[in-house]
C-alpha cells in the first residue's frame, strides 16, 4: 500500500463545485466545438463561477436512481455514509446537462433540425430518469443574433423549439461563434450556475423531507447520513454558511450514536470527516473560529494520548468535552474488560474486537485495501500487551493524517491572508504528524513482527522440526483474502471488508475476524514508514526555515538524519547530520552533539567510509563528547585498529544484516594496498587533541634566533603516541627547521608509555620548543604560522594528519577563551615544569626587525638659521661595533611629511661654496661615506638653504652592513639609525609647554649643585610647583644635569613677538669644599620665546596602557580659544592595530570659550607600541591651520599589553 492510500479521501478534501455535463460537442474533429470547450475549461480565473465541466456523449448512462421510499418503518441502515456517495455527486450525477446543437434561426430545414434536437433532449431525459437534474439546450449559431424583440422569426422559432423539447424559456440559450466567444461563454456559465443552484436546493429539500419518517430508535445512523448530505449539497450550492451549520449539527448527531466495539471505528471515522469539513469551512469564512478549532484539535489529541482529562482548558468547547468524555467512557469500559481477561490468561473474542476497533481512524479506512493503524496497533494473537495504557498509547499513532491535514489547512489559510509567526505556523503540525508516524512505525515493528515464534517472543524453531511447519503456517497470508470485496471497494466508510453492513454487537465468525486482523498486520509490514516520516519532517523543515526558526529546523533535520539511518540510506543520513553539527558546535550543545556524532559514526562504519569514521572517532574522544570512559576506550581501540589497517569492531545497536555487509566492506578496505594518509582540518570540530602555538615575543631582531613553543594536550582516556609534528609558515623556507619526529611501531600507539616528546598523557600539557634563524630579506615582514600538523599512525600505512590552521584552536576554543576571561576561579598550583593550559595565549605571528645599530650620530649646528643662508650642519658618525662596518650611507635633509611649501622652499647640498637653487632636493639620500673600524668616527658637512621663515624638522639617517653570527650561522645584517632634530621656537597662548634646562660641568673638579630656582617673568605662569630637581647633585667633569618645568603663557596682554621667560638661578660650590663655605649663585637669563595664539586646543584623556581585545576609552577635548563660533570638521583615520567605535566623520560647531567632548572606544588587536587612529581636524575659519599642528597636542601611540586568560574548560561550562 502506498502512503497516499492512508490520506483523506480525495473527494473529501477537494473543493465541492457544481457538476455540469456538456453533450453534443465533438471536441476531437470539430474545430468550432473544440474552441467552445477550450473557452469553458482553459485558463479559468478565480473570478469565474465554481463549476466543474465534463464532456459526455448524448447517450451516456448516468447512475440509476433507486426507487423512492414511502416509509422507513422497517428499514435498518447498514452504515452511515457510502464510500461512493460523494464521488457520485461530484463526478457522476450532474446538476445540469447541457445539449449543444448547431442550429441557426434561418435554417432552411428547420423542421428536421428541430425534431433532431428534441430527440437528443429526450435521450438525455431517458438516461436521467428519476433524477432531478436540469436540462438545457444551447444553439451554436454562425451569426450574431439581433437584440430581443427585433427578430420576429427567431422569437417564434424559439418558442416552438421550447415547446417541442419541453423546456422553459430560461433553459434555451444561443451561442454565436464570433470573436467575442469567451464573453458569451462567461454569460452562459452564470446561467448554468443558477440552474445548478436550483438543482442542489431541490436536493437539499428532498433530503430534509426524508427526516420526517425517521425515529431515533432505529434510524440514528440515517440522521447523521442525511445531515451530512444536506451539508454537502450546501457546499455544492456554494452556501458555505449553511454547510458549516449543518456539518456542526451532523457532528453533534454523531455524539448521540450508540457506540460499541463493533461500530466505534465507523463513528470516529465520520466524526473525523465532519471535523475536517468544519475546519475547512471555518478557514474560508471565519479565521478566528478556525483557530479555536485548532485548539479543539489539540485537546482531542491530548486526550487520546493521556486517556484522562483532569481539568479542561477554559477555551475548550462544550462539544469537545462531551465528545471526549463519551470516548473515554468507551475506552474505560474496554480497559476493565481487558484487564479481567488478561488476568484469566484467556483470549476472548471481545478482546480481539476491542484491539482493532478502538482508536480514531482518519486514514481513509473506507478506501479499498486501506486500514487504519489501530488495526495493527496491538493485534498480537498470542501475547496481549502488558497494560491497557500501552495499547491506548499506540492509538495516538492514527493522528498522523489528522495533523498533516491540519498543517495543509493552516498553510492554505496563510495563503488566504492569515498571519503566521514563529510560535504558530504549519511546521508544528507537520512535526507532530511525523512524531505520530514514528510511533506508528515503532509499534508496527513490535506488534507486526511475525519473524518470532507464535507472534510473540522466543527462539525461531529449527527447520527440521514440526514446530517449524506450524510456525510457517502461522505467518502465511490468509486465503481467501479477507480484505477483498466483491466490488473491490467498501460499501461504507469505517467498516471492515470481512464484516460489511453487519451492525450486530456480537461477532458471527471469530475465525474470519482473526484472519482479517492477521491480514492487516501483514499488510502493515510492507509499508515503508520511513518515507512517510521523512516527507512530513521535510515539510516541517521547510516551514520552520520560512519562518526563521533555525533551532527547530536543526532539530528536525537531526530527526530526518536518524530516520534515513533507520531506512538504511546512510549517505543522506550523514549529509544531514554533518550539516547540523556546525550549529550545535557553535552553540556548545555538547550532549546533543554527542548523540548526533554517535549516529554519524554508525553510518560511517556501516558504509566503511574511512575518513568519516576517523573524523567522528576523533571528536567522540574529545573534551566535547559526553560519552563514558568505557565507550571512549572502545572507540579509541577501534580507531587504532583502523590505523593499523585492521577492521574495527561493530558499533553497538546496529542492524545485524547491515553489520554483515559492513564487515565485508571493511575486509575489502583492509585488502587494499598502498599508502592511506587522511588529512583532517580540525578548525571546524573538537578533536581529542588541543594545540596552541606561541612565539616568545611579538618581534625578533634579525640577529636573534626566532623562538616559539607548541603546546599539546590530549583528552582521550589513555596515553597516545604520535609519530610526527610539522609546523608550516608563510615562508616555506623555515618549514624544515620545525619538524619533530619519533620513530615508533604501530602497536606502540596505545601502550601506556610516557617517555618521548610525542607521547601525550591525558590532562597533561606537553610543551615542544623550536627555534630558527630568520632571513635578512624578511626584515620588516611578518612571519606567520599557517598550520600545525600532527601525525597519528605511520605514513607507510594508514595515517591521520590533524591540521590546525594558524596557531591552533578548534571549534570550541573561542568559547572556552571567553569563559576563561569571565572566570574568577583560582588556578591550582602546578610543578615548575608544567603550565596551565588556559594561561597559554596563541601568538601565531611575529615581526622580524632590523638589528639594533651600535653607532652614535650627532648633529652640530648654530641655530637659528637665517632665510636664504647656506646653513651649515655637521653630522658626526661614530662606530661602537666590535667589528668593522661597511657600505655606510648617509641620508640627510628635511624630514618627509611636512608642509609642501616647506619642501619646495628648502634645499640641501654637500657643497657650501655655491648657492642652492630650486633644482636642489630637500633631502639627500644614500650619500656614500665609506667603511668604519671599531671606535672610528667621521664627519660629514651638509648645507641647507631655507627660502621661507618657519620651523623645520631635519632627519639624519645612517645605514650600514655588518657581518654577525647567529647560532653558528654567519649572516649579513643591514642596520640603520635615524635621528630627528626639532627645535621649539614658539609657544602657544594658554597651552602648556615644557622648558628643559641642561647644566654641563666644565670644571676639572667635581661640583655640587646646592639648589636651583626658576624665576618666571610676569608673562609666564607655572602649571606645577617649581621645585628644584637637581638638589645635592654632584657633577664630575663633562657631566650634565637636566630639569624640566611645565609652563604656560597666558593670553592676556600683548603676546605678539617675543615673550620673556625669566631667570634660571644655580647655587653651586666645589664638592671638596667645607660646608661653611657659602654657595655661589649663577643667574642665567632665559631666552625670549615667540608666543602665538591658536584658535583651537585639543587634548586627550586616555589610560596609560591598553590590553589586547579589551575596550580602551579615549576622550578628546576640543576647546574654542577665540571669540567666534568655530565650524569644525573631524574625521578619524583607522589604524591596523585598532578597531574603534564612534563617529568616524562629523561636522560640529563650538561656541566661543566652550569645550566639546568626543568619546571613542578603541579595541586593540596587537600588543606592543601601536599607532592610535589618527584624528584629523579642519577649521573652516582658519584653513591654514593644519591638522599636523593640532595633533602635536595629543598622543599618537600607546603601549598595548598582551591578554591574560584564566582557567576554564568545557566541563566548567
Amino acid at each position: 500500500m502506498s502512503p497516499t492510500q492512508w490520506d483523506f479521501p480525495v473527494e473529501l478534501c477537494c473543493r465541492p463545485m457544481a457538476f455540469v455535463t456538456l453533450t453534443g460537442l465533438d471536441v476531437v474533429y470539430n474545430a468550432v466545438h473544440r474552441a467552445v470547450w477550450d473557452a469553458f475549461c482553459a485558463n479559468r480565473r478565480a473570478d469565474r463561477v465554481p463549476i466543474s465541466f465534463k464532456v459526455l456523449p448524448g447517450d451516456h448512462e448516468y447512475p440509476k436512481c433507486r426507487p423512492k421510499r414511502t416509509s422507513y418503518e422497517w428499514y435498518i441502515p447498514k452504515g452511515i455514509l457510502k464510500t461512493g456517495w460523494m464521488n457520485k455527486h461530484l463526478n457522476l450525477v450532474p446538476a445540469l446537462v447541457v445539449v449543444f446543437y448547431e442550429l441557426d434561426w434561418d435554417e432552411p430545414q428547420w423542421k428536421e433540425k428541430q425534431s433532431e434536437c428534441a430527440t437528443r433532449v429526450e435521450i438525455v431525459r431517458q438516461s436521467l430518469q428519476g433524477r432531478n437534474t436540469k436540462v438545457a439546450v444551447v444553439l451554436i449559431q454562425k451569426k450574431t443574433p439581433l437584440p430581443p424583440g427585433e427578430d420576429v422569426i427567431a422569437s417564434e422559432r424559439a418558442a416552438a423549439l421550447c415547446n417541442v423539447c419541453e423546456l422553459s424559456g430560461k433553459s434555451l440559450f444561443v451561442l454565436p461563434h464570433t470573436d467575442h466567444l469567451v464573453g458569451y461563454i462567461i454569460r452562459l456559465e452564470n446561467a448554468f450556475y443558477e440552474h445548478a443552484q436550483t438543482y442542489y436546493y431541490t436536493e437539499v429539500r428532498r433530503v430534509k423531507s426524508h427526516k420526517e419518517f425517521l425515529n431515533k430508535t432505529t434510524h440514528q445512523l440515517l440522521f447523521v447520513r442525511h445531515q451530512f448530505k444536506i451539508a454537502f449539497f450546501s457546499e455544492l450550492k456554494q452556501d458555505t454558511q449553511n454547510a458549516l451549520k449543518n456539518y456542526r449539527t451532523a457532528y453533534n448527531l454523531v455524539h448521540e450514536l450508540r457506540a460499541h466495539e463493533t461500530n466505534i471505528l465507523e463513528i470516529k471515522t465520520m466524526a473525523g470527516f465532519i471535523n475536517y469539513k468544519i475546519s475547512v469551512g471555518c478557514v474560508f469564512n471565519t479565521i478566528p473560529r478556525w483557530m479555536r478549532l485548532l485548539s479543539f484539535e489539540n485537546t482531542l489529541t491530548c486526550v487520546r494520548k493521556k486517556l484522562a482529562v483532569r481539568s479542561w482548558p477554559s477555551s475548550t468547547p462544550r462539544g469537545c468535552r462531551s465528545s471526549v468524555s463519551k470516548f473515554i467512557l468507551v475506552i474505560l469500559k474496554n480497559t476493565l474488560g481487558f484487564e479481567e481477561m488478561a488476568a484469566a490468561k484467556a483470549l476472548p473474542l471481545n478482546w480481539i474486537e476491542w484491539l482493532f476497533l478502538l482508536g480514531v481512524s482518519l486514514c481513509s479506512p473506507g478506501c479499498p485495501g486501506t486500514h487504519s493503524v489501530e488495526d495493527q496497533a496491538g493485534l498480537e494473537l498470542r501475547n496481549p500487551p502488558a497494560s491497557a495504557s500501552q495499547v491506548l498509547g499506540l492509538k495516538a499513532c492514527a493522528t498522523t493524517a489528522r495533523f498533516q491535514a491540519f498543517g495543509d489547512l493552516f498553510d492554505e489559510a496563510i495563503k488566504l491572508g492569515l498571519t503566521a509567526i514563529q510560535t504558530q505556523n504549519p511546521g508544528f503540525y507537520y512535526q507532530q504528524a511525523a512524531y505520530y508516524a514514528q510511533e506508528r512505525k515503532q509499534h508496527a515493528k513490535a506488534l507486526c513482527n511475525h519473524d518470532k515464534l507464535g507472534l510473540g517472543g522466543g527462539p525461531r524453531p529449527d527447520a527440521s522440526s514440526d514446530l517449524f511447519f506450524r510456525f510457517q503456517a502461522t505467518v502465511m497470508y490468509p486465503s481467501p483474502d479477507p480484505l477483498e470485496t466483491q466490488t473491490g471497494v467498501l460499501d461504507f466508510y469505517g467498516q471492515r471488508p470481512w464484516r460489511q453492513g453487519i451492525l450486530s454487537f456480537d461477532l458471527s465468525d471469530p475465525e474470519k475476524e482473526k484472519a482479517g486482523i492477521l491480514a492487516i498486520q501483514l499488510k502493515e509490514r510492507s509499508i515503508v514508514h520511513s518515507e512517510i516520516i521523512i516527507a512530513l519532517l521535510s515539510n516541517a523543515v521547510a516551514q520552520f526555515k520560512k519562518y526563521k526558526c533555525p533551532r527547530m529546523k536543526s532539530h528536525l533535520m537531526v530527526q530526518m538524519g536518524e530516520e534515513y539511518y533507520y531506512a538504511k540510506d546512510y549517505t543522506k543520513a550523514l549529509k544531514l547530520l554533518d550539516y547540523v553539527m556546525c550549529d550545535y558546535r557553535s552553540e556548545a550543545w555538547w550532549t546533543l552533539l554527542t548523540s548526533i556524532l554517535t549516529t554519524a559514526l554508525k553510518c560511517s562504519y556501516l558504509m566503511a567510509q574511512l575518513k568519516d569514521y576517523i573524523t567522528y572517532s576523533l571528536e567522540l574522544l574529545g573534551r566535547a563528547s559526553t560519552l563514558k570512559d568505557d565507550q571512549k576506550s572502545r572507540i579509541e581501540k577501534n580507531l587504532m585498529n583502523v590505523l593499523m589497517n585492521e577492521s574495527p569492531d561493530p558499533e553497538p545497536d546496529c542492524d545485524v544484516l547491515a553489520v554483515e555487509t559492513a564487515q565485508k566492506l571493511w575486509a575489502d578496505r583492509v585488502s587494499l594496498a598502498g599508502s592511506n594518509v587522511f588529512t583532517v582540518g580540525v578548525q571546524d570540530f573538537v578533536p581529542f587533541v588541543q594545540c596552541k602555538a606561541k612565539f616568545h615575543a611579538p618581534s625578533f631582531h634579525v640577529d636573534v634566533p626566532v623562538q616559539f613553543d607548541v603546546y599539546l594536550k590530549a583528552d582521550c582516556p589513555h596515553p597516545i603516541r604520535f609519530s610526527k609534528l610539522c609546523v608550516s609558515f608563510n615562508n616555506q623556507a623555515y618549514n624544515p627547521f620545525c619538524v619533530l619526529e619519533e620513530a615508533s611501531r604501530a602497536s606502540e600507539v596505545l601502550e601506556n608509555l610516557t617517555q618521548g616528546k610525542m607521547c601525550l598523557v591525558p590532562g597533561k600539557t606537553r610543551k615542544l620548543s623550536f627555534k630558527f634563524v630568520a632571513k635578512t630579506e624578511d626584515v620588516g615582514k611578518k612571519i606567520e604560522i599557517t598550520s600545525v600538523d600532527l601525525f597519528l599512525g605511520s605514513e607507510a600505512g594508514r595515517c591521520v594528519v590533524l591540521s590546525w590552521q594558524g596557531g591552533g584552536g578548534d571549534a570550541a576554543s573561542s568559547q572556552e577563551a571567553l569563559q576563561a576571561a569571565r572566570s574568577f576561579r583560582r588556578r591550582p598550583k602546578l610543578p615548575e615544569d608544567e603550565v596551565h593550559w588556559d594561561s597559554v595565549v596563541i601568538q601565531a605571528s611575529t615581526m622580524i626587525i632590523s638589528r639594533v645599530p651600535n653607532i652614535s650620530v650627532h648633529l652640530r649646528h648654530e641655530p637659528p638659521a637665517l632665510m636664504n643662508e647656506m646653513y651649515c650642519l655637521v653630522v658626526t658618525v661614530q662606530s661602537h661595533e666590535k667589528s668593522p662596518i661597511r657600505d655606510v650611507k648617509l641620508t640627510a635633509g628635511l624630514k618627509p611629511g611636512q608642509d609642501a611649501n616647506l619642501t619646495q622652499k628648502t634645499h640641501v647640498t654637500l657643497h657650501g661654496a655655491e648657492l642652492c637653487d630650486e633644482s636642489y632636493p630637500a633631502l639627500l639620500t644614500d650619500i656614500p661615506v665609506g667603511d668604519l673600524r671599531p671606535g672610528e668616527q667621521l664627519e660629514k658637512t651638509v648645507y641647507v638653504r631655507c627660502g621661507t621663515v618657519g620651523s623645520r624638522m631635519f632627519l639624519v639617517y645612517v645605514s650600514y652592513l655588518i657581518n654577525t653570527a647567529v647560532e653558528g650561522k654567519e649572516i649579513i645584517c643591514k642596520c640603520h639609525k635615524d635621528e630627528t632634530f626639532e627645535h621649539l621656537e614658539r609657544v602657544y597662548a594658554d597651552i602648556p609647554f615644557l622648558l628643559m634646562t641642561d647644566v654641563l660641568s666644565a670644571s676639572p673638579w667635581a661640583l655640587t649643585i646646592v639648589s636651583s630656582e626658576l624665576q618666571l617673568a610676569p608673562s609666564m605662569t607655572a602649571v606645577d610647583h617649581l621645585e628644584s630637581q637637581i638638589d645635592k647633585v654632584v657633577l664630575q667633569t663633562g657631566e650634565s644635569a637636566s630639569e624640566c618645568f611645565c609652563l604656560r603663557c597666558p593670553s592676556s596682554g600683548n603676546i605678539e613677538g617675543g615673550v620673556a621667560t625669566g631667570h634660571y638661578i644655580i647655587s653651586w660650590k666645589r664638592a671638596s669644599g667645607m660646608e661653611s663655605i657659602p654657595a655661589i649663585s649663577t643667574v642665567i637669563t632665559l631666552p625670549h620665546v615667540i608666543a602665538e595664539s591658536i584658535p583651537l586646543h585639543v587634548n586627550a584623556d586616555l589610560p596609560s596602557f591598553g590590553r589586547v581585545r579589551e575596550s580602551l576609552p579615549v576622550r578628546y577635548h576640543l576647546q574654542n580659544k577665540t571669540d567666534l563660533v568655530q565650524d569644525v570638521e573631524i574625521s578619524v583615520e583607522p589604524s591596523d592595530a585598532f578597531m574603534f567605535s564612534g563617529l568616524k566623520q562629523i561636522r560640529l560647531r563650538i561656541l566661543p570659550g566652550t569645550k566639546q567632548e568626543m568619546l571613542y572606544n578603541f579595541y586593540p588587536l596587537m600588543a606592543g607600541y601601536q599607532q592610535l587612529p589618527s584624528l584629523n581636524i579642519s577649521l573652516l575659519r582658519f584653513p591654514n591651520l593644519t591638522s599636523q599642528l593640532l595633533r602635536r597636542f595629543i598622543p599618537t601611540s600607546i603601549f598595548v599589553k598582551g591578554r591574560l586568560l584564566e582557567d576554564t574548560s568545557i566541563a566548567a561550562a
